[in-house]
């Protein structure tokens, strides 16, 4: 569904010329801004909900404030004019500047929650809250954990799979390079949600699926699974010697949640997107078999992934010059508020069959289809966003 104020973004150059240096500059730094914006929730939003002893506030930003903001504000569809203003932005070192800043962040918030795990003699309710909050903050950074071990620079690839690691999930950084984006949109992808799959369904089949892969892998005589399984041991024992037992616990509690909110997002990205089998071999994978959405606030908050199909077609392309692509299969909204309508299976089947049948078939989807589907989808979103907000900002304070 388009934005409320949707409408276009000038262009920096024309295909035949270059942008000014002014430009440019403005243009980059407006986007590190605006990211760095954005990703501040994150920190903010876990340090207000810590001060006033409200951890929905966070759950409410993301589940709440960002749907709504990409509803009101104008759409993201800017993309390079040529070949050369491309080149400037991909070698524009600047835009490491927000994925290191992200992944710093998390860091920070990761060590504090584990100090105050063990030594804050929490409520089993406020120990799950923080796990909660920290796992959202995790899964931030997971966003520049996807991003930098897709670099060749081996430099961003270790950076990337720490970001996985802390969250006891990166043998899924292999799975997802080696195996996911080789079959994708296929059957024998277990990160690839089939058509009438619930969620909860494919969260099983997708979480073991990814680590059966990568323990199928052998590199230098050793299975890359257990590899990974090395890492979870040596980081659990890290944090019970260093800090105790409780901060070791927690940072499993917390680190299964922002798994499962990983693989939620995996869940939408390519729901019911099929391959076609043409004599026994399938299609070449093409920009309809992934989900986009060009909603302007979480593509800040998920460093543009929400522009998958560009990211499939062109996997080491850096996030800041991924292409916003209309004629791919498009979310009628950004992947916050299609999270919230897949928790709910009868709903986001209603919302995303038919989208995916169309996709199938290279078909335009019926304006009245249209219209139903939207429909459905707000009719959960809406009195989500209320009860959220009356569960954030009344009932705590009653």
């Amino acid at each position: 569904m388009p934005s409320i104020a949707s409408h276009p973004i000038t262009p920096l150059s024309t295909p035949d010329t270059l942008p000014s240096p002014s430009a440019l500059n403005a243009y980059v730094w407006r986007q590190i801004l605006l990211t760095l914006l954005v990703q501040s929730v994150f920190p903010l939003g876990f340090t207000l909900s810590l001060y006033l002893g409200n951890p929905l506030l966070l759950v409410w930003c993301v589940f709440v404030l960002f749907p709504v903001l990409d509803l009101i504000l104008p759409q993201d569809n800017w993309n390079p004019q040529s070949k050369q203003e491309a080149k400037l932005l991909e070698n524009d070192k600047r835009f490491l500047i927000p994925l290191y800043a992200v992944f710093v962040s998390d860091l920070a918030i990761f060590w504090y929650a584990l100090k105050m795990a063990e030594s804050g003699n929490l409520r089993i309710y406020d120990f799950v809250m923080l796990a909660f909050m920290t796992a959202q903050s995790s899964a931030a950074n997971a966003g520049v954990g996807h991003e930098l071990y897709h670099r060749r620079n081996k430099f961003h690839k270790v950076i990337g799979t720490i970001s996985y690691v802390k969250f006891y999930y990166s043998h899924m950084t292999v799975a997802h390079v080696k195996f996911h984006h080789k079959i994708v949109a296929t059957p024998q992808d277990p990160t690839t949600s089939r058509m009438g799959e619930s969620l909860y369904a494919y969260l099983l089949r997708g979480i073991t699926g990814s680590f059966l892969e990568v323990y199928s892998l052998n590199k230098d005589g050793f299975s890359e699974g257990l590899r990974h399984l090395n890492y979870y041991v040596c980081l659990f024992v890290g944090i019970f010697l260093s800090i105790g037992l409780k901060a070791a616990l927690f940072s499993l509690l917390s680190g299964f949640l922002c798994m499962i909110m990983i693989e939620t997002v995996n869940y939408v990205e390519h729901y019911g997107l099929q391959r076609k089998l043409i004599d026994g071999v399938y299609e070449l994978v093409n920009i309809r078999h992934s989900w986009n959405a060009p909603q302007v606030v979480t593509n800040f908050m998920l460093f543009k992934l929400q522009r998958h199909s560009d990211h499939h077609a062109n996997a080491y392309k850096p996030y800041q010059i991924l292409e916003s692509l209309p004629e791919s299969p498009q979310l009628p909204h950004g992947y916050s508020a299609s999270l919230i309508l897949a928790m709910i299976p009868s709903v986001w089947f209603a919302v995303a069959d038919p989208l995916a049948k169309a996709a199938n078939n290279n078909e335009k989807v019926d304006d009245k289809i249209l219209k139903e589907v939207n429909n459905r989808a707000y009719s959960v979103l809406i009195p989500s966003f209320i009860l959220m907000t009356v569960a954030t900002f009344y009932l705590p304070y009653a």
